[in-house]
């Protein structure tokens, strides 16, 4: 709300993916039913324009990169990754290691 009184100059990004993904994959992996995983979001879009801010929604990285881009907002390097666990765990582990050190 202070944004919109004080007219800050602000681009405020929502990214969900409806739950917790991981313990949902943990659960999966395991055999096990999801539970307390799935969350109920509420409409975002309907919030937002609830206080007063403008609401744009794309699923697109490039219609993203020119809305923010449209708006004034400078954007360095949008690149969406996806990467798999394999990939993350391979990242974060040494050649041949099946554990993780702290």
């Amino acid at each position: 709300m202070t944004a919109l009184y004080i007219v800050l100059p602000l681009a405020l990004l929502v990214v969900s993916d409806g739950g917790y993904g991981m313990l949902r994959y943990d659960q999966t992996v395991a055999g096990d039913p999801h539970r307390g995983v799935d969350l109920v979001e509420p409409r975002w879009e309907d919030l937002a324009s609830a206080y007063g801010f403008k609401v744009v929604r794309t699923d697109d990285p490039a219609s993203l990169n020119a809305r923010l881009v449209s708006a004034g907002v400078r954007v360095r390097a949008l690149q969406p990754e996806r990467h798999t666990l394999e990939d993350t765990v391979l990242a974060l582990t040494s050649d041949g290691s099946d554990r993780i050190t702290a």
